[in-house]
């Protein structure tokens, strides 16, 4: 009934820098300080990216549980274009944060397809690891929000939906971060 999508802790490396850092030391600490908020909720799955920074935001969860974390890559962060370089892939992402999802293109709007398909077909009581523009493209479709970015999501922030007949629904939106991120 219930799925929970959550951003992972702080990067040690930006990612216009790395294309898939680990966590820093806050990182990880922000992956342990999930825990309480878990505590008493019934979890029976846990899905990341594979990408390293989620991958280890989920440890503490499935150490914790006992539960084995799935890789999907449907959760995985936004694409960024092939002509892009690791270093332009911020300047990039900024310059698309504000445009519209009608100005997307096939590679953004297959993406996020996959994306909400992936959340219409996860089992109940999931908890998914993910990153900023995908929970962006999911809170953005539940919201009917025209832009790729229309919030701000803090590391290690969750999102939680309903699964009803009618569909999923947002349930809240987790801590926003201080500062802007895009």
């Amino acid at each position: 009934m219930t799925i929970y999508l959550v951003r992972h802790g702080e990067a040690a490396a930006s990612w216009q820098h790395n294309p898939d850092p680990g966590l820093s030391e806050r990182g990880r600490a922000q992956a342990q300080s999930l825990l309480p908020f878990f505590a008493h909720r019934k979890i029976e799955h846990l899905i990341s990216s594979p990408l390293l920074r989620t991958r280890e935001t989920a440890l503490p969860l499935g150490q914790s549980t006992r539960l084995a974390v799935q890789l999907n890559d449907a959760f995985r962060e936004i694409p960024t274009p092939v002509n892009i370089s690791l270093e332009n892939r911020l300047a990039w992402l900024q310059g698309c944060a504000n445009s519209p999802w009608s100005d997307a293109g096939t590679v953004l709007l297959d993406w996020r397809h996959s994306i909400l398909k992936s959340l219409r077909d996860a089992p109940d009581n999931t908890v998914i690891f993910t990153h900023f523009m995908v929970m962006n493209a999911v809170v953005g479709a539940l919201r009917g929000a025209p832009n790729l970015v229309c919030y701000q999501p803090d590391y290690c922030s969750v999102v939680s939906l309903e699964r009803q007949a009618t569909g999923l629904h947002l349930i809240s939106l987790g801590q926003e971060a201080q500062s802007r991120v895009l």
